[in-house]
């Protein structure tokens, strides 16, 4: 299994291209601070983040994105889980790893006039993908939905 703190020097795209995916370090980064929060650290009684969700988003996202693609905001949940999270362009995508390989997504699409709850299995993360896909052609990248 892929370890969050294990990270290539040059990040190249899952199909090999060589093309450096701008988003890796930063969300990498992101992933191994979060990681590392102690028991309590919203002082309400939150969870540490658990290596494996931090491990699931990271592989979850070398799936569904690609070199164009901005990087999420990586949120700690209080069970002790990750949300990743994206707000431009009149898109909000929230996407939140729930283990054992289901993920929760949340679309809220103001140009189109889309509000979008669903709860995706790692087996057909298609939604995930178009999601990204409107998001980086929304945010000037050239990726077409898959």
């Amino acid at each position: 299994m892929t370890n969050v703190n294990e990270t290539r020097s040059t990040p190249t795209t899952p199909n090999g291209t060589g093309s450096f995916l701008a988003w890796l370090q930063p969300t990498v980064g992101a992933l191994k601070e979060l990681v590392e929060l102690p028991d309590n650290w919203d002082s309400y009684g939150a969870r540490p983040m658990s290596p494996s969700a931090a491990t699931d988003a990271l592989i979850l996202l070398l799936e569904t994105m690609d070199s164009e693609t901005p990087p999420p905001t990586v949120v700690p949940t209080a069970q002790g889980g990750v949300q990743l999270e994206w707000h431009l362009a009149g898109l909000d995508l929230e996407i939140e790893v729930l283990g054992g390989g289901r993920y929760g997504l949340l679309l809220e699409d103001r140009q189109l006039g889309i509000d979008r709850e669903a709860q995706i299995e790692r087996s057909d993360v298609g939604p995930i993908r178009s999601a990204l896909a409107e998001l980086t052609r929304r945010a000037g990248g050239t990726r077409v939905a898959a």
